[in-house]
C-alpha cells in the first residue's frame, strides 16, 4: 500500500543496509505508480506477471533455482501467493506486517469493508493513495491523528527525532495510487472471503 523506501529509510534505520552487511544481496521491487491505463490490472497479474517476472529475472541472471522471498504487508500477501504457487522457486518466505487470517476479533479494517460493494470499486477507477491514508488514519483518529503530533511537541526538541518523524511522516503519507481491478479483488478475496484461511483461493487455475 506504501512504497517501499520505509525499508531504507535513512543511514542508521534501514533493514536493506542491515541485509548488505550480512553479504545479503538485495533486490527491491518498486510497483509503480498506477495510472488509468492500469485499471484492470488484476491480482494474477502483480503475481504471476510483476512478481513474477522478477523471480525468473533473478533466477536467470545468477543461475538459480530458489531464491529468499521477503513480502511487507500487501507485497507479503501477494508473497505468499506466489510462493504457494511455485514452492520450487522459494528456498524461504519472510513476510512482515503481513495478514494472513482476515478475519480475526481485533481486525477492524476487515470488520468496516465487509460491506463494501467491490464491484463499484472495479468500476470507479483507481483508488488515490489519500483515500487509502483517510481510512487508515479513521482506525485510530485520537492516535494517528493527535496524540503522535503532541508527544512531538512536548518532548525534548532533539533535531534526531524531529528528522526520524518527518521521514516517517512523508512516508506515511507518501502513498501510490492502487490499481481498480487489483484492489477489488484484494478486499473481496482476503478482507471479506478471507480465501487464505479457508483454502478457496484461486489464481491462474
Amino acid at each position: 500500500v506504501n512504497r517501499p523506501y520505509v525499508l531504507d529509510l535513512q543511514p542508521e534505520r534501514s533493514l536493506v543496509r542491515r541485509l548488505l552487511e550480512a553479504q545479503l544481496p538485495v533486490y527491491l521491487i518498486d510497483w509503480g505508480e498506477p495510472d488509468d491505463a492500469d485499471r484492470r490490472v488484476d491480482l494474477e497479474q502483480y503475481i504471476e506477471q510483476h512478481l513474477g517476472g522478477c523471480v525468473q529475472h533473478l533466477l536467470q541472471s545468477h543461475g538459480l533455482t530458489a531464491i529468499d522471498l521477503m513480502g511487507v504487508c500487501q507485497g507479503g500477501v501477494l508473497s505468499l501467493c506466489y510462493s504457494a504457487l511455485h514452492p520450487q522457486q522459494v528456498a524461504r518466505l519472510v513476510t512482515l506486517t503481513t495478514p494472513v487470517d482476515f478475519h480475526t476479533a481485533d481486525n477492524l479494517l476487515s470488520k468496516w469493508v465487509r460491506g463494501i460493494d467491490s464491484g463499484l470499486i472495479e468500476a470507479t477507477g483507481n483508488v488515490p493513495g489519500e483515500v487509502l491514508n483517510a481510512l487508515f488514519l479513521a482506525l485510530m483518529p485520537v492516535r494517528l491523528a493527535q496524540q503522535k503530533y503532541v508527544r512531538l511537541l512536548a518532548g525534548p526538541a532533539d533535531e534526531r527525532i524531529i528528522e526520524d518523524f518527518v521521514r516517517m511522516e512523508k512516508w506515511i503519507f507518501d502513498s501510490p495510487p492502487q490499481a481498480a481491478a487489483a484492489l477489488a479483488q484484494f478486499l473481496r478475496w482476503f478482507y471479506q472471503e478471507n480465501r487464505l484461511i479457508r483454502g478457496t483461493l484461486d489464481i491462474g487455475g
